[in-house]
């Protein structure tokens, strides 16, 4: 009788352990590759990565703030240079030690509003925190309506009154800036809807409206057109489709006939400029 060597069996844990001890520099898939498994998992519903989720052990708060301050080291310091590098030790710390994901997320949130020059890499990141679980898409779309929300909290200060919180209201309008930024480039990976991207600038609109009588409302207003068009300069294709675009449309058409205290002429040349950008 033939005899047949003895069958090795393994746990499923096994090969979970072994993938997330892969050095991901040496054993990566393409980046085309990576679009491919990540849209079919989309159109499927699948965006939670329980694989690394089971691995998630409790840690005391003082661990938590620990590794907290890791992460916020880690997100300063990330380039397109040491992106691979970087972002693995980043999934790392997340997969195994995080259970308080809205305190990752406030302090990834904090590191993009004051950088402007990653937020594609900081979505490329955002989307590898949504494949270790997709908890983190929830709070993405908490933050974003938190974003809209402060920005109606945002208040003008003259260099003349006062110099210092002059300068921490142009940090708090570049920082409306970047978070716009970054949530373009979400859709871009494909973590956020195009609708949602479009509501978005609906909802700068809206506000602005609601404002335009409204003298002392007239910085907020150049803040939430500025938006409008860093959305419509990037994504007016991606976003154009939408039934609602008829919306965007005539509230676009309203905002420059509009000649209430809430407008000037800079709020005027940059409706202009959206016109340009919108012509499919």
């Amino acid at each position: 009788m033939t005899s047949f060597p003895e069958l090795q069996i393994f746990q499923y844990e096994y090969f979970i352990k072994k993938s997330l001890e892969l050095n991901r520099n040496e054993y990566r898939l393409p980046e085309n590759s990576l679009k491919v498994f990540h849209d079919v998992k989309r159109k499927l519903n699948i965006m939670k990565e329980a694989t690394k989720e089971i691995l998630i052990k409790p840690t005391t708060l003082e661990k938590q703030e620990e590794i907290i301050a890791s992460l916020f080291k880690l997100f300063n310091k990330i380039t397109g240079k040491n992106y691979n590098k970087l972002s693995d030790q980043i999934f790392s710390l997340i997969s195994k030690n995080i259970s308080d994901k809205e305190k990752v997320c406030t302090t990834f949130f904090k590191v993009i509003l004051n950088n402007s020059f990653f937020c594609s890499l900081y979505a490329k990141l955002y989307k590898g925190f949504i494949e270790i679980s997709d908890d983190f898409e929830g709070v993405l779309k908490t933050q974003i309506s938190n974003y809209v929300n402060n920005i109606d909290k945002i208040i003008y200060v003259s260099s003349n009154e006062n110099y210092d919180k002059y300068c921490e209201y142009i940090k708090q309008v570049d920082g409306v800036k970047n978070f716009t930024n970054f949530i373009i480039q979400c859709l871009n990976e494909n973590i956020l809807e195009s609708i949602a991207l479009l509501k978005l600038a609906i909802t700068f609109q809206t506000q602005c409206l609601n404002n335009i009588d409204c003298e002392e409302k007239l910085p907020l207003n150049e803040i939430y057109i500025s938006n409008v068009a860093i959305i419509t300069k990037d994504s007016t294709k991606k976003i154009y489709k939408h039934e609602i675009w008829s919306s965007f449309i005539s509230n676009h058409e309203e905002l420059k006939k509009s000649r209430g205290s809430g407008t000037n002429k800079k709020i005027y040349f940059k409706l202009l400029d959206i016109s340009e950008q919108i012509v499919v």
